[in-house]
């Protein structure tokens, strides 16, 4: 399997894997200024592959726009936004509701 890539952030945080109907630049970056380790999805690699791969991992949160997919995951797992969320808006709910991880940190 491919790995998926990894672009920084605080170590020991739950990691967010931006599906690629939500990612652009200006998010990640905001994201990345907030110390939000983010992931995403290798070319190549299967829808299939990547639910298996989330699944296994404890310490990744995914964050998408498709409530298909979203349905997959438990709560907790995956964090659905509404597809007409600004940029600005998305970052204030992402923050919120990572809150709750960041919580168990401590």
């Amino acid at each position: 399997m491919k790995n998926v890539t990894d672009l920084g952030g605080m170590d020991g945080m739950k990691k967010i894997f931006l599906d690629e109907n939500i990612r652009n630049v200006k998010l990640v970056r905001k994201l990345q200024k907030l110390d939000y380790k983010i992931l995403f999805k290798p070319k190549g690699m299967s829808d299939y592959d990547l639910e298996d791969w989330i699944v296994t991992r404890d310490d990744v949160i995914m964050v998408t726009r498709d409530v298909e997919f979203d349905l997959k995951f438990v709560e907790n797992k995956s964090f659905l936004i509404d597809t007409s969320e600004p940029v600005d808006g998305c970052v204030i709910l992402i923050d919120a509701f990572m809150s709750q991880f960041k919580e168990e940190m401590l």
